[in-house]
């Protein structure tokens, strides 16, 4: 992602745990983009591992470091990687990149006081993510004229809406892995 507008900004372990705890596909995809840095990807593993989920013996090993031990992220991750490339692709739907992308649009949205043009932000990372289709109804490719309200406002509604579908989702998909008794933190 070389445009991303979180140009060195993690999502932090806690942000990302409130609404999903994501798969050992995910979390790799994840570390490899920048998305967490070595300390999240011990927190998400460690997720994981208390939830029974799927890890591959790499992202299980990550989980269970020692903080003297962190210096091995890097290395384990990469390994990780490896085992994941061999068990083959994702199924379509499925693919890491799809809860990053719900994970960095719901902090740019919760965030969107942070940035002077949101809806740059919004284009820039629907660009990162390969422009898929089951956004581009959110996405407009307008320019704002001073004194205008902001475009975003009038999309602000048909976010919430996409993002709750997501944390819904997300939700279901944990509380499976947790039998049933996991709920996002930032639910209402």
């Amino acid at each position: 992602m070389s445009s991303r507008f979180l140009e060195n900004q993690l999502l932090p372990p806690e942000y990302i745990l409130a609404r999903v705890v994501p798969t050992a596909q995910e979390l790799v995809y994840g570390y490899q983009q920048r998305w967490v840095d070595d300390d999240g990807a011990v927190r998400l593993g460690e997720a994981q591992y208390a939830l029974g989920m799927p890890q591959t013996p790499s992202v299980e090993e990550v989980a269970l470091l020692l903080r003297d031990e962190r210096y091995n992220v890097e290395r384990l991750m990469y390994a990780a990687a490896k085992e994941i490339e061999a068990e083959g692709s994702p199924l379509e739907g499925e693919e890491p990149w799809r809860v990053w992308m719900f994970l960095a649009f719901s902090w740019a949205l919760e965030h969107r006081s942070d940035y002077d043009d949101l809806m740059m932000i919004l284009q820039i990372l629907w660009a990162d993510f390969g422009y898929p289709l089951e956004i581009r109804h959110l996405i407009r490719w307008v320019s704002q004229w001073p004194g205008e309200p902001p475009v975003i406002d009038s999309l602000l509604p048909q976010w919430h809406d996409y993002l709750v579908g997501m944390d819904k989702k997300y939700a279901e998909r944990t509380a499976c892995f947790a039998g049933g008794e996991w709920t996002p933190t930032n639910s209402g």
